[in-house]
């Protein structure tokens, strides 16, 4: 038997794949095909300014919601058999959160009514109840993926992907080139899909309010808590980057280094949260059964690898010509930091596999000690190197930041994991994907990338190449029979 068929023996992990990548290609492509219109239409100033604003609204629901749809995916199945005690208890930690919050962001609008991020306190409201609404559509979703339901949890994300984007841009665009009209129909989308999403879940039946508990409030703390932690640091090794360079170096740098992360970042972000939504659920039912979950990691490694490595070397030959028509000439300036920022991504997407063993087993701590150690490191360097060298070199602190996360994942994890790496599989698509960049390359000499039929004609030939190639190592060879059989049965 093969590596590859006796890995996924048994996983479920492809099925998985199947069924929720849908679910992730929707919003990043409603969010690629507005880039070119809002960095058109604002500018650099103004897409650096916009793009401080979306991550301030993603920020607050990071730290303040997430933690309770985690909760939602890794307690539903334990409360399966006691939903008006499970669905009572998040609602009150969702409301619970939005107090404290409000609270804080209060205490804090004083502190941002000057300087440079005096934007983000000329609009915190909008981007509390942006992120409120977000937080609540989040564990509706996160109960859908626990139940298993990859077609209700498409519609969510469907959903979500056109009030963030097309509502918002068609406000921009409609009524002002205003951030009010931007974030205005953003919000009401939002909360059209909160209220979607519980009625979806079944919920709104089970709100037995006398049932809230202290002590189920208390266990879901414990679990959430250090989440919160790990997530405010994933946004300062990720996205406080961008802060640091509106403070340094003002909203047209900030406005370049945003486009290049959201295009650098994106493709292998979608190919890691489209394994992993996969494979959370699967992991939790295995651990709950007394269940090994290194097969499904290494199965999900696999995939990640296989779509992630083309990505990245794709992504670091075109990185120029990508800027420039996506974004527009003026952003090609920063194509190293999409080159860096695609590296950074790739091996941020390794690390979360070995954090899939931390999460089923409820040590969220060491995740968030891990994060919030390399989340400083990241600031710090990016304030040292931003301050030297310019907007560009706060790129090169989030892949060093990333490595040290990777490393920290690998040192606390790797004693019970043996063999979780797929080496075949990485190895093959290397050599695939190298053939695929000197398929690329030969493409350049003949027609220029830097405008759109050049660089479909380059993303398309080195598609072709790498696929031809990985099918010649017969690393497909599982996936080519299942396709097979699923035809024979049909017909």
């Amino acid at each position: 038997m093969t590596e590859p068929s006796r890995i996924r023996k048994g996983t479920g992990a492809s099925g998985a794949l199947l069924r929720y990548t849908p679910s992730r290609f929707v919003e990043p492509l409603l969010s690629l095909l507005s880039l070119p219109i809002l960095t058109r239409v604002l500018g650099a100033d103004g897409y650096g300014q916009l793009s401080v604003l979306i991550l301030t609204a993603g920020l607050i629901r990071n730290v303040a919601f997430d933690w309770v749809g985690n909760c939602a995916l890794r307690f539903r199945s334990t409360y399966d058999d006691d939903l008006d005690r499970f669905f009572p208890n998040i609602a009150a930690g969702l409301g619970l959160s939005a107090a404290l919050c409000a609270a804080v962001l209060l205490l804090l609008r004083t502190w941002l009514s000057d300087g440079a991020l005096v934007i983000v306190g000329a609009y915190l409201w909008w981007l509390f109840a942006d992120a409120l609404f977000s937080g609540v559509a989040f564990s509706g979703e996160m109960v859908l993926r626990a139940t298993h339901r990859p077609v209700a949890f498409t519609l969510s994300r469907v959903f979500q992907g056109v009030s963030r984007h097309v509502m918002a841009v068609g406000g921009l665009l409609l009524i002002s080139h205003d951030m009010t009209a931007y974030f205005g129909f953003r919000v009401v989308g939002l909360v059209l899909i909160s209220w979607w999403s519980w009625g979806t879940i079944g919920s709104l039946r089970h709100l037995c309010w006398r049932r809230i508990s202290l002590a189920t409030q208390k266990e879901f703390f414990r679990f959430g808590f250090p989440l919160s932690v790990m997530l405010l640091a994933n946004a300062l090794r990720i996205i406080a980057n961008r802060y640091v360079v509106l403070w340094l170096d003002g909203p047209e740098a900030t406005g370049l280094y945003s486009a290049a992360v959201n295009i650098g970042s994106a493709p292998l972000l979608v190919f890691q949260q489209v394994v992993m939504l996969g494979l959370y659920p699967l992991a939790i039912d295995a651990w709950e059964k007394g269940e090994s979950i290194v097969p499904i990691m290494r199965d999900g490694l696999r995939y990640f690898f296989l779509a992630g490595i083309p990505a990245l070397v794709g992504l670091a030959l075109l990185s120029k010509p990508v800027l420039a028509v996506v974004a527009g000439r003026d952003y090609a300036p920063a194509w190293p930091v999409l080159a860096l920022l695609a590296a950074a991504m790739f091996i941020y997407g390794i690390s979360q596999y070995f954090s899939l063993h931390f999460m089923v087993a409820k040590r969220t701590g060491v995740m968030a000690a891990i994060g919030l150690v390399t989340g400083v490191v990241n600031v710090g360097l990016s304030l040292v190197l931003v301050a030297r060298f310019g907007y560009q070199a706060a790129a090169v602190a989030t892949l060093v930041a990333n490595v040290l996360l990777l490393l920290g994942m690998l040192s606390w994890g790797r004693q019970p994991w043996g063999g979780v790496m797929p080496w075949q599989a990485a190895l093959r698509s290397v050599l695939a994907a190298a053939v695929m960049a000197a398929a690329v390359w030969a493409v350049g000499l003949i027609v220029a990338p830097g405008r759109l039929p050049g660089l479909v004609l380059a993303i398309g030939v080195g598609g072709l190449v790498y696929a031809g190639v990985l099918w010649a190592t017969g690393e497909l060879k599982s996936e080519l029979a299942q396709v097979r059989a699923r035809l024979r049965t049909r017909g």
